[in-house]
């Protein structure tokens, strides 16, 4: 997925980018919000691959395979484990003493949370790993900081497509 946004800060080889905020990202809570009232979101820790300054223009790549996991991660292996949870939990309670539905219910629920937890850590780990992180992948428009003239930089856009 591409955006469009406005550097902000610039840490050594990661920036800040103020994206307005579109359909396609509205729900993904990856960026925080900076006002309300304007609608701008902030994508922190963006990799500079171009060389951006504060001001710039740039575009965003967050990488697709990064939200297909995410969404696997979220939604398919917490279910999965929620019915692998039960059916154990029952299977098991059908030999033994106690309702096997009670049993199912309480394993459910207890593997669908430690498989959430286990998502929870793991993203923090992936979060690290420049293959999942979000880049700069072009300037659009480059700020000079000695005249504070903007100009169109198609030279940088060339680069990175």
């Amino acid at each position: 997925m591409r955006e469009r946004g406005t550097v902000v800060a610039v840490r050594g080889s990661r920036v800040d980018v103020a994206l307005g905020q579109t359909a396609a990202c509205a729900g993904c809570k990856a960026c925080a919000s900076l006002s309300s009232a304007s609608g701008e979101m902030l994508l922190a820790d963006v990799i500079d691959r171009a060389g951006a300054s504060v001001g710039d223009e740039v575009e965003i790549e967050i990488p697709e395979r990064l939200r297909v996991q995410a969404a696997l991660a979220i939604y398919v292996a917490p279910l999965i484990a929620l019915f692998a949870g039960y059916l154990a939990g029952f299977l098991l309670a059908s030999r033994g003493d106690g309702s096997p539905d009670t049993v199912g219910a309480f394993t459910g629920i207890g593997s669908a949370t430690a498989v959430l937890a286990a998502v929870f850590f793991r993203e923090r780990e992936l979060a690290r790993k420049e293959e999942f992180a979000p880049f700069v992948r072009g300037i659009i428009t480059r700020v000079h900081t000695d005249s504070g003239d903007r100009h169109d930089d198609a030279a940088a856009d060339r680069r990175y497509e």
